[in-house]
């Protein structure tokens, strides 16, 4: 993780997996398709139904998710 701004992170899937996914304290935007957005919105396909409701973002457990295409 790379701080780029008193208290504001950028880093990577790596990073993502192992250094914040299960901290409380941490509010984390995924700006990449694989593999959350898949996970997101739970399709197999080449790529998410245009007509999903979720096409651009999903709210999970009391959280919005941005996703980006």
């Amino acid at each position: 993780m790379t701080e780029i701004h008193k208290n504001l992170y950028i880093g990577n899937e790596t990073d993502y997996e192992y250094k914040v996914r299960n901290q409380d304290d941490w509010n984390v935007i995924h700006a990449y398709k694989e593999p959350y957005h898949r996970q997101a919105l739970g399709y197999s396909g080449r790529g998410a139904p245009k007509g999903h409701s979720e096409y651009l973002m999903a709210k999970r457990e009391n959280r919005w998710k941005q996703i980006n295409r």
